[in-house]
């Protein structure tokens, strides 16, 4: 069996942003980072920059201001905000989303690809592949991935899609260690 994904094109990310509420967290650091109220609140986190550059082709969202609205009511503003990730979050606040990501994808002995920038991915002899998206963690299929072809000893291709993009690669299986008694 084979699984086709459609190629995805690009989203408006401050639109994105801007559409859902947020929880505010104060990082060790002294960031603000805003944590989407949504079952898959680790697709959507952001973090202040205390000091955004100067120059905005450096700066998030090319230095624009965005405006969030707090659950609770409340909005706040952040100029030059990065969208961020659930591992950086719960070092700096010790908030864990890590395993609240949504994500969707397929694992196979085969891949091949459709033409065009937007071009589809196809996942050839699957192994295992979603019924739907599921939440868990950002890099579950992967993950997957790695215990399927070390369990197999074989090479293994893997597509994941996420709110943010989708991504295509190949496993190898890990050497094991000689195990001495």
């Amino acid at each position: 069996m084979d699984k086709e994904f459609k190629g995805q094109p690009m989203k408006s990310a401050s639109h994105e942003a801007e559409k859902r509420q947020y929880h505010k967290h104060v990082g060790k650091s002294g960031e603000t980072w805003l944590v989407a109220d949504q079952q898959d609140c680790g697709s959507n986190i952001y973090v202040s920059d205390p000091n955004p550059p100067q120059n905005s082709s450096w700066a998030g969202f090319g230095g624009r201001t965005l405006h969030f609205d707090l659950v609770g009511g409340d909005t706040i503003d952040l100029t030059a905000p990065w969208s961020s990730n659930s591992e950086a979050l719960f070092h700096d606040t010790g908030v864990d989303v890590r395993d609240r990501h949504m994500t969707y994808g397929a694992i196979g002995l085969k891949r091949s690809y459709g033409p065009g920038s937007y071009g589809s991915t196809t996942i050839e002899d699957v192994i295992y592949a979603d019924e739907e998206p599921m939440i868990g963690t950002f890099d579950r299929i992967g993950d997957m991935a790695q215990v399927l072809a070390n369990e197999r000893q074989v090479t293994l291709y893997y597509y994941k899609q996420s709110f943010g993009g989708s991504t295509s690669s190949q496993v190898k299986p890990e050497l094991q260690n000689d195990k001495k008694d």
